[in-house]
């Protein structure tokens, strides 16, 4: 289901964001998937920059987390949002959102940590698999967060969530990295071979 349909970006100047050559690109707009769109690039790119800034147009809070204040208004904690156009698909307004922040994370686990000290606030951690995410491992409370607090139908903007890989299989199920994952090492097999592999899967 798509909520945000595209993005422009407006370069009033050569400073910094706007001297990143990845975000005087996006003068000419972005299109972006009806479910899923992945930003990759090296490190200093302006990946984050350009999340941070979607995040920040669209109302989310800087640290992490849901909606802190209302879209459209002008306190914004970036330069590139009060220059940036998001276009939604008519009619469609998301029912949820959130945005993990890698960097700041931990700060939000504990600002959850407070707000379940407060009173009528209790049960918060419903969300977040029923437990402080600080007594979770650093997978575990990505993994939690994806799994009780993602329930669809929202804009979910993931900074670097570097969330823990299960893979399933017929042996049971086993914690792996990336580069180990069955998808992976299916994929690059592929792009090293594209003819053998599709001659391979036509023969069985």
């Amino acid at each position: 289901m798509s909520f945000l349909k595209s993005l422009r970006v407006s370069c009033p100047d050569d400073e910094y964001p706007f001297s990143m050559p990845s975000i005087r690109a996006l003068e000419e707009g972005m299109q972006l998937h009806p479910k899923v769109t992945f930003l990759v690039g090296e490190n200093g790119m302006g990946k984050s920059t350009l999340l941070e800034g979607i995040a920040d147009k669209w109302g989310f809070s800087e640290e992490s987390g849901n909606r802190a204040k209302t879209p459209g208004l002008t306190n914004y904690f970036t330069r590139l949002a009060p220059e940036m156009t998001l276009s939604r698909e008519p009619g469609m307004r998301p029912m949820d959102g959130f945005f993990l922040r890698a960097e700041s994370f931990f700060n939000f686990a504990t600002e959850m940590d407070e707000l379940e000290k407060e009173p009528f606030c209790g049960n918060g951690y419903f969300s977040y698999g029923g437990k402080s995410l600080h007594e979770q491992s650093h997978g575990e409370s990505f993994f939690s967060l994806f799994l009780h607090r993602f329930d669809g139908h929202g804009l979910y903007l993931l900074d670097e969530p570097e969330a823990t890989i299960y893979e399933f299989s017929e042996e049971g199920v086993r914690e792996v990295s990336y580069r180990d994952s069955q998808p992976f090492e299916v994929t690059n097999r592929f792009l090293r071979d594209p003819e053998g592999m599709v001659k391979r899967l036509l023969e069985d």
